[in-house]
């Protein structure tokens, strides 16, 4: 089975009636079809990208068999859906959705407190300034966090251009 057979039976399977809401966010379709495409593209030259498909593959097809979904097969769902994700992110160095604006949210934000803590310890306190020390505290780290998140965007929108996200 390629992958878009494969990703037209999850379709199949999940535009039934019986899977609620709750159940849809929980195996998350759309995420796993996008995933198994990328399998598909690596199966050529990666060893692990055939297992992972192949077992991909055997957990779909068995949800589709049953009208009941016991708890052992979503967990076993879960696994491979995890185990998926990790593979494309530790062997294909794929990331995920805004993974990098994220991250560099957080570095940011204590970028600017650093710099801040840092200005205000050399320079001493500020007497003849508009903000005191507390306030200055919490504009910088705020300061930080917007220019961390709008470099991390910038990143994220180039990997998303080159198609370098898990899903």
């Amino acid at each position: 089975m390629t992958g878009k057979e494969l990703n037209k039976k999850i379709e199949s399977i999940f535009k039934e009636v019986r899977f609620t809401p709750g159940q849809l966010r929980f195996f998350r379709p759309d995420r796993l079809m996008k995933m198994i495409t990328k399998l598909d593209g690596y199966t050529g030259e990666c060893k692990s990208c055939k297992d992972h498909f192949k077992d991909a593959e055997e957990i779909i097809l068995k949800l589709g068999d049953v009208n009941d979904i016991p708890e052992e097969l979503a967990y076993k769902y879960n696994n491979v859906f995890k185990n998926i994700a990790e593979h494309l992110k530790d062997e294909h160095n794929l990331v995920l959705p805004r993974f990098y604006s994220s991250a560099y949210s957080i570095a940011g934000l204590f970028a600017g407190i650093l710099i801040w803590l840092a200005i205000s310890y050399f320079a001493g306190r500020f007497e003849n300034f508009i903000f005191d020390n507390k306030t200055m505290f919490l504009i910088s780290g705020f300061a930080g966090l917007i220019i961390g998140r709008l470099i991390g965007a910038k990143k994220d929108r180039v990997i998303r251009e080159k198609d370098l996200r898990i899903y």
